[in-house]
């Protein structure tokens, strides 16, 4: 009798049933070593992805299916992208799974747009994208010059150029399945 209550015990936690209130992690990493007119090409946008991708899947608890690329293409691919990501993110709420995302940029920026070829991004754009994503916990990592413009806004004063970004209490990103934070 113990042993096949222990089964079905084992069973029961080895169901879908039980596997629905996880924590997934989800990431679109971007490299462009191209920044359009009077700027160098860039030597190590696609290493400095790659290498970041290994650290995901192999320590940071992103499954290689939900890690999603895009190299040297032009801003609308990444938009396209952005908008698979948001879709998966949906599949995964309506699930019942809490889901980080992670945007990683390794490449040009200038002037508050993300630099792809002849294209270009604008970070305020990808901002309010980040903002209105259904995702739990959203994270922008943006590997270049210029970068700080993702978390300006305009100043009440004269127009002025303040930080957007506000100090929130310290928390610690555990690899575990559940979130204990949200927010961007």
């Amino acid at each position: 009798m113990k042993r096949w209550l222990v089964l079905m015990l084992v069973a029961g936690l080895l169901s879908p049933a039980a596997a629905l209130a996880a924590t997934r992690r989800v990431a679109l990493v971007v490299a462009n070593h191209e920044g359009g007119e009077g700027l160098a090409r860039l030597r190590y946008a696609e290493r400095d992805a790659r290498r970041l991708v290994d650290v995901l899947t192999s320590v940071g608890g992103f499954a290689g299916p939900d890690v999603l690329w895009v190299v040297d293409q032009e801003s609308g691919e990444v938009m396209r992208q952005l908008d698979e990501v948001e879709r998966r993110i949906d599949e995964l709420k309506d699930a019942g799974d809490e889901v980080m995302f992670l945007f990683y940029y390794s490449g040009h920026a200038e002037n508050g747009v993300l630099r792809m070829g002849p294209s270009r991004l604008d970070m305020r754009w990808l901002k309010r994208h980040l903002d209105e994503s259904a995702a739990d916990v959203r994270l922008a990592l943006i590997d270049s010059c210029g970068a700080g413009a993702i978390t300006r806004t305009k100043g009440a004063d004269a127009g002025n150029q303040t930080k957007g970004a506000t100090v929130a209490p310290a928390f610690v990103i555990a690899i575990e399945n559940t979130l204990k934070t949200k927010g961007q």
